[in-house]
């Protein structure tokens, strides 16, 4: 209940809150290093699905195989967005979480961001298996 009061009054004083959160974003060490971090991370699923789409074309693409199954899922190669811009928003919501439930111990700024950090490896290791699937 009380971290419920904690972000509902995280929105509700959005201006100040907002220009604090960037401030302090920016301005401390290890916001400022997770933040090039995950970034990073985020590009590079962003550009190896750019990668892969290009090279796919406007044809279909496998999506998911199993090996019990074989091939479980076709779709569009523009489909293959989904995966970075659901790890930029999970990055997005650990960083609002790291900052509501964080005011004193940086213990929840490393453990929401690395869990968003290993999220977005996870995707770029996803990409690279959709590559695998369609061209070897």
């Amino acid at each position: 209940m009380h971290s419920l009061i904690k972000i509902s009054n995280f929105f509700l004083n959005s201006r100040a809150g907002l220009r604090n959160f960037f401030v302090k974003l920016f301005t401390d060490l290890v916001y400022r290093n997770y933040l090039l971090l995950n970034f990073g991370s985020v590009s590079a699923a962003f550009v190896l699905a750019y990668l892969l789409a290009t090279k796919v074309g406007d044809s279909q693409m496998i999506m998911h195989y199993s090996v019990n199954f074989g091939v479980d899922y076709i779709g569009s190669s523009s489909s293959l967005y989904y995966l970075p811009a659901i790890g930029f928003l999970f990055y997005v919501l650990n960083l609002i979480c790291a900052y509501v439930f964080n005011r004193e111990d940086k213990f929840f700024i490393h453990l929401y961001m690395l869990g968003s950090f290993v999220v977005n490896n996870l995707i770029i290791a996803a990409i690279g298996s959709l590559y695998l699937i369609n061209f070897r």
